[in-house]
């Protein structure tokens, strides 16, 4: 029987890394496959600088990727292992997140609501689901190395009375 992860530090520092590299690797490799089908607007991995410090645009959106990772990590740990949880983080990426930039970051931009375009929406939700999808596949990893690696750890030695 697999121990539940516990909701601690580590696992929300584990979250922020897997969401980051989410957005790094699963999110930009499907704008570049969509890019190649002639179905995107935007080559990946930007570097071009957005509002409002000048970060570039892939940074920053790792950065928002690892902030939702924290969230995915957390939430993660009540949904049953296996294939449900690919299912959850496919889905909390494409209609969470989707939904949040659809309604809450477009408006705060100044920019209308890009849901109501179908084209734009499957788009999004396909970018932003992949991008679930892959914080729990790094999450589910970085399980199976922590575990691997404190069941090859040597028992810790006793101390030694002063």
């Amino acid at each position: 029987m697999d121990a539940k992860p516990a909701l601690d530090a580590r696992t929300l520092l584990l979250g922020f890394v897997c969401g980051y590299l989410g957005v790094l690797v699963f999110h930009q490799l499907t704008i570049l496959g969509l890019w190649y089908l002639g179905l995107g607007r935007n080559f990946p991995w930007s570097f071009r600088p957005v509002p409002l410090f000048g970060a570039p645009a892939v940074l920053q959106a790792a950065f928002w990727g690892g902030m939702w990772g924290v969230l995915i990590a957390a939430c993660r740990l009540y949904v049953p292992a296996g294939a449900a949880r690919l299912v959850y983080g496919f889905l909390w990426g494409a209609l969470l997140c989707s939904s949040f930039g659809w309604y809450v970051v477009a408006p705060l931009k100044g920019n209308p609501s890009p849901a109501f375009g179908f084209e734009t929406m499957w788009r999004g939700l396909l970018i932003n689901g992949m991008f679930g999808l892959g914080t729990v596949v790094f999450l589910e990893l970085a399980d199976r190395f922590f575990a691997r690696r404190a069941a090859e750890a040597p028992p810790p030695e006793p101390m030694a009375d002063a």
